[in-house]
């Protein structure tokens, strides 16, 4: 399966998961707290097939590594997602969620 859509063929196969993280996480009667118990159980990352809304991505199992993608804007920009605008068929961002520094804290402010 290396190098198809599903996994692409820059993904080390131990790092394949083969799951959509919504579906996986419904199976748990906390799906919270059993989906993060059973994710500790592999890697700290991993390629999932439906990582976001069904689409595939790096799925980040750890909190250490959350927290470095979300202080750093400079390589994990927010304004280049959209995800969340893209769902409600709109080409712009969810502020203050799809925005970086300095333009997210005066957002946030407003709120």
């Amino acid at each position: 399966m290396t190098g198809t859509p599903e996994m692409p063929a820059h993904v080390p196969p131990e790092l394949y998961w083969d799951h959509d993280i919504d579906l996986f996480a419904a199976q748990f009667a906390d799906p919270f707290a059993g989906a993060c118990d059973a994710l500790h159980q592999g890697p700290d990352i991993v390629w999932a097939k439906g990582a976001y809304c069904g689409r595939p991505g790096w799925l980040l199992t750890r909190c250490a590594l959350l927290n470095e993608v979300h202080l750093n804007p400079q390589s994990f920009a927010a304004s280049l997602s959209r995800d969340v605008s893209r769902l409600l068929g709109e080409d712009v961002p969810l502020l203050p969620s799809e925005s970086d520094p300095p333009d997210h804290k005066t957002y946030r402010q407003f709120i």
